[in-house]
């Protein structure tokens, strides 16, 4: 769909994607490696070298600086080293199953990786998601929708929709089947600028647990949370721009929509009620940790909810609730 569908990118992708699972993974099955939607985040990045192959004129030679750089010939060489980098941005762990036995099992069965189904059947009822995935789908759902819309939280949840129904595709493909190409290279734009820049701006922490089972699940899920900053919140708020068109909806047509490709809100307005998101978190975080401050210096014991600018947090605690305005729509 992104590079056209001609024969030479279907084998330039297969290339790429072979190589990337030897070289992450070179002593077990390919299946280990290769999950289902890595292909359409290759392809993003494919089309993305290609815009910005160096169009050499016929005055110029084979050692001219554009196309020693960036000649028709490194194309798939950078894609390659573009996409591996990309997977090092927290994805990997998106398309890995857990280490659980419930989680291993089901990766064996399905050649697509792990499947959404029932957070409580998949946790065994009060145990902790049994991947980083399922956790993160967790943390945006229980926690930032449930702060900032506790209707839509509540609508959904009384339709009993599971929320990794509709997040593992966003979070693992970045939205990219969501939007246009020109689009998902905008919002990528935006995604990648914001992880690298300096952490000035807190956000909600993901949950401590005590040392078990799900101690190294909880962990893995927030190091991948770090590397994408905005990823969650962005999540969070592409839900919230389908409010409108879920309120009243039964469970069939709430998840015809929400499966659809069909965003109800720009890319530029996605990016800015992200990050207006993240901002208020961060207000309703130092604002709850204030008050716990002054409850714990009364009553000596209790944990403090705490905010930070990436990472695990340091204490398990409940995060805050969140205004309702701050989502941006």
């Amino acid at each position: 769909r992104v590079c056209g569908g001609s024969a030479e990118s279907r084998k330039t992708l297969q290339r790429i994607l072979f190589h990337w699972c030897r070289a992450v993974n070179p002593a077990k099955a390919a299946c280990d490696s290769y999950r289902q939607g890595m292909n359409e985040l290759a392809a993003v990045v494919l089309a993305a070298c290609k815009t910005g192959e160096y169009a050499e004129g016929s005055w110029e030679n084979t050692e001219a600086t554009g196309q020693r750089l960036c000649g028709r010939q490194h194309t798939e060489a950078d894609a390659f080293l573009m996409f591996s980098k990309l997977m090092e941005m927290g994805l990997r762990p998106m398309f890995m199953p857990g280490s659980s036995p419930i989680a291993a099992a089901a990766a064996k069965r399905s050649p697509i990786g792990e499947l959404p189904r029932s957070r409580a059947a998949a946790a065994g009822e009060t145990g902790p998601p049994p991947s980083a995935i399922l956790a993160r789908c967790s943390f945006i759902f229980d926690t930032i929708i449930k702060g900032v819309d506790p209707r839509l939280h509540a609508h959904l949840r009384k339709l009993e929709i599971e929320p990794q129904v509709f997040l593992l595709r966003w979070l693992r493909l970045l939205f990219c089947r969501e939007y246009s190409l020109e689009e998902t290279l905008h919002l990528w734009d935006g995604l990648l600028h914001d992880a690298f820049r300096a952490p000035t701006e807190a956000s909600l922490r993901y949950p401590v647990v005590p040392k078990g089972p799900g101690e190294a699940v909880w962990r893995e899920a927030a190091l991948c949370a770090e590397k994408l900053p905005l990823l969650d919140f962005m999540a969070a708020a592409f839900l919230r721009s389908m409010r409108s068109d879920l309120a009243g909806l039964d469970e069939t047509d709430c998840l015809r929509r929400l499966l659809a490709a069909r965003p109800a809100v720009s890319t530029t307005a996605l990016l800015s009620a992200a990050r207006k998101l993240r901002e208020t978190a961060a207000s309703a975080g130092e604002s709850a940790e204030e008050t716990a401050d002054s409850s714990a210096s009364r009553s000596p014991g209790i944990p403090t909810p705490t905010h930070s600018s990436g990472g695990a947090s340091s204490v398990s605690a409940p995060s805050p609730a969140l205004p309702r305005a701050a989502a941006g729509f």
